[in-house]
């Protein structure tokens, strides 16, 4: 993919450093602002603050005004309402910010959104569906959603506007304008919770918790659709070459789709197997837990997307930009996983003395497994610009077989640790995995480039034999 120019880019000059510029503000302000790696990467990582510290207060305000089967169910069908938009998405999210950057402003570049979106919103109104139906059956705790049309109304169409507002959201992200990704997570996070002090909201029990977190993405929806004119690339609403667009989505969908189930998928059903493996009380010791965990899990995902689109508008630069990604995460991911594995037990307890019995041991797993974990989103990111999508397919999807296959059997005998127990040895073995598969795309660089070498050295094509040979044979008689 050729780079492209849309967008301020400006790069950090050879030598600068995230750590050097922490010594002062000014020096720290000025990197960011030349550093559109660093300056997109800390707009995402601040959505997950946003939503991580309000996430955290709008369970702590359901943990204290209802029970605790009931926030562990709603926090089940949270998670199943986003799963399966995971799954029905079709990858288009980081499709897009592949697709997007080299599009022309105007009629092509909204061709490619308008597309995405509604390919997005049309399978996840039938995965919805699809949803609805397979969750009774999987355990008599979501029977309600058998005898409730209110509740099959919101869950279908939560799971269609949480699409809706992903794909949005990586809109901005491909367009490195990731600030805009902020105010609409902002405004999603602080519009739910006070919805959970309305009386009527607060005698509908399960319903009502589950009710405020969708009315609040469809608010948020409405908001970043009228932030995209302000992406600067001349959005026009209308359908023209729409059509050509749902075809070369096609091309990019099933790599990125596998990709992106194999990393978010175990996040999504772990909270549904402590349900159905252990007790609904135990999802709410567990989803606790996972928000506390919130600050390191916003570090490298938010990173290695940037990483992504960063690829998307210079190639030439991969491997370069990656290891500065991976530098920049462990400054940051290091000093972060000190501090909550210090704090965890105090912030656990706010929620109630069981949370904090409950989940601390559970986050001390979750925050050693932050570690190898980065090495996997950054490695992802790269495999995803250079387009060995297949490898990255196996490599997410096999470890979180591997997390969710260890957390099935852990869960009765361990309790939510055993989740922990899993995800932490998941992570280790990707990270293996992932040293391997970078040591062997060395040595074939190195190889190629001694190659390239000789050739020019004796004379020949530098691209390789091959060319060397063709041309000896176009300039020597016959």
């Amino acid at each position: 993919m050729a780079p492209s120019q849309s967008g301020a880019h400006t790069d950090a000059p050879r030598g600068s450093s995230l750590l050097a510029a922490l010594r002062s503000p000014r020096a720290l302000i000025a990197h960011v602002r030349r550093d559109s790696l660093i300056r997109n990467s800390g707009y995402i990582m601040a959505v997950t603050i946003v939503t991580s510290a309000l996430g955290f207060a709008f369970w702590l305000v359901a943990a204290r005004r209802y029970s605790a089967d009931e926030v562990g169910l709603s926090a089940a069908l949270v998670s199943a309402m986003t799963l399966a938009s995971l799954l029905t998405n079709l990858g288009i999210n980081t499709a897009l910010v592949q697709m997007l950057p080299p599009r022309a402003a105007g009629r092509d570049w909204s061709a490619t959104l308008t597309a995405g979106v509604l390919c997005g919103v049309l399978s996840s109104v039938l995965g919805g569906a699809l949803t609805v139906v397979l969750l009774p059956a999987i355990s008599h705790r979501f029977a309600l959603l058998e005898h409730s049309l209110g509740y099959v109304t919101v869950f279908v169409g939560g799971v269609a506007l949480t699409t809706a507002a992903n794909l949005l959201d990586y809109a901005c992200i491909a367009e490195r304008r990731a600030e805009k990704t902020l105010i609409r997570n902002t405004v999603f996070s602080l519009v739910k919770i006070p919805v959970l002090f309305i009386p009527f909201v607060v005698a509908m029990g399960t319903f009502g918790i589950f009710f405020a977190w969708v009315a609040a993405t469809g608010v948020t929806v409405a908001v970043a659709a009228a932030m995209v004119p302000g992406l600067g690339r001349g959005y026009r609403l209308g359908l023209a070459g729409v059509r050509s667009e749902v075809r070369r989505l096609g091309t990019y969908i099933a790599g990125h789709h596998s990709i992106n189930i194999g990393n978010f998928a175990p996040w999504w059903l772990l909270p549904v197997f402590v349900t159905v493996q252990v007790s609904a009380a135990a999802t709410a010791y567990f989803y606790a837990t996972w928000r506390v965990c919130g600050m390191l899990t916003l570090i490298s995902p938010s990173v290695a997307s940037a990483l992504t689109a960063e690829g998307a508008h210079s190639p030439a630069r991969l491997w370069q930009t990656a290891a500065r990604s991976q530098r920049t995460i462990f400054t940051m991911l290091i000093p972060a996983c000190v501090l909550v594995a210090a704090s965890g037990h105090w912030i656990l307890a706010a929620f109630g003395p069981e949370y904090a019995s409950e989940g601390f041991p559970l986050l001390l797993l979750f925050t050693v497994a932050a570690l190898p974990d980065s090495v996997m989103d950054v490695w992802v990111a790269v495999l995803r610009v250079e387009g060995r999508l297949r490898f990255g397919s196996w490599l997410q999807l096999g470890t979180a077989a591997l997390a969710l296959g260890l957390a099935w059997v852990l869960l009765p005998p361990m309790g939510i640790a055993g989740a922990g127990v899993g995800w932490l040895a998941s992570r280790v073995v990707g990270a293996a995995l992932v040293a391997w598969d970078y040591g062997r795309q060395r040595r074939a660089r190195t190889e190629s480039a001694t190659i390239a070498e000789q050739g020019q050295a004796g004379g020949l094509d530098p691209l390789g034999e091959q060319r060397a040979a063709a041309s000896d044979h176009q300039v020597m008689p016959a």
